[in-house]
């Protein structure tokens, strides 16, 4: 599948069964609750970027008062895990 800019496209089955199933682009990959919180937690590696999908879907749950991150090592997500839900 060719892009509007002319890159080339390619999607892993696992990603067209999602979309099938309702799946929103976006979405963050973890989502953490507990605790009356609920914490989207974006991975990426330490060079990673958001897409435009992505940053969308941050706006829209920090608008609703959400908890968003992008961690880039286990060690940062560990250090949102602490510090959302205050685990020692």
């Amino acid at each position: 599948m060719r892009t509007k800019t002319g890159a080339i496209a390619t999607y892993s089955p696992a990603a067209v069964k999602l979309k099938e199933e309702g799946a929103l682009a976006g979405v963050a990959d973890l989502v953490l609750v507990g605790m009356g919180k609920v914490v989207f937690v974006e991975m990426k590696t330490p060079k990673g970027t958001q897409q435009d999908t992505q940053k969308e879907f941050q706006r829209n749950v920090q608008r609703l008062g959400h908890e968003y991150h992008i961690c880039r090592s286990v060690e940062d997500f560990m250090r949102v895990c602490k510090e959302a839900f205050m685990v020692k």
